[in-house]
């Protein structure tokens, strides 16, 4: 039985924003729940609404001395991306084309640095940092903060790479999103989770 723990913020909880507040897709429309139903995996969903990059990995080595799960998939940075573009303006401030992304791209260097660090010695389980998809034009994005998401994924791969943990990127798969141009529509999650399991059976192999 394969173990997977899944980190990550609406996309990976299974937000839909047709409902409002905290309503989700059912699991089995959900990628996550998806994986659950094979039946040689067992997934524990960690998907929140709103999550960004936590501040440290405190959360993550907890769950793992609970569960010890064989492959942890982090995917954070969509809300970063949206908070920073917000704010800065918010307060009219000037950042340089990928200025934003590069520094979600540094939190997430901080963040994963330290998952590995607090897992070291207890049974190395396999890292995923999956790039978040691709955002298009919706009610909640707008062309500054759809080309920041463009630029993020480049710059996981290169995260992914100089710190030895595996990578997806979900910014090149043909995932079809809602009104928002933020969260998945219900096909969204049947491509997301084909893609996953190509990402997994690589990652595990």
């Amino acid at each position: 039985m394969l173990r997977i723990a899944c980190f990550g913020d609406s996309n990976t909880y299974g937000f839909d924003p047709r409902m409002g507040g905290f309503g989700r897709y059912p699991d089995s429309v959900r990628w996550t729940g998806r994986l659950n139903a094979l039946p040689e995996v067992t997934v524990r969903n960690l998907g929140m609404n709103g999550a960004g990059i936590p501040f440290n990995a405190n959360y993550v080595s907890e769950i793992y001395r609970a569960e010890k799960p064989d492959v942890i998939t982090i995917m954070f940075g969509s809300n970063d991306v949206l908070e920073k573009v917000a704010y800065a303006e918010q307060i009219r401030l000037s950042l340089s084309p990928g200025e934003t992304a590069e520094r979600v791209a540094q939190t997430m260097r901080r963040f994963i640095t330290d998952v590995k660090e607090r897992l070291e010695g207890r049974g190395r389980p396999e890292i995923i940092l999956i790039a978040p998809p691709a955002m298009t034009r919706g009610t909640w994005t707008d062309e500054r903060i759809i080309e920041e998401m463009k630029r993020l994924a480049p710059l996981y791969r290169e995260v992914a790479s100089d710190l030895g943990v595996a990578f997806a990127d979900a910014s090149s798969w043909p995932l079809e999103l809602c009104f928002d141009g933020v969260h998945l529509k219900e096909e969204g999650h049947r491509v997301f989770y084909e893609n996953m399991r190509v990402v997994l059976a690589k990652t595990i192999a």
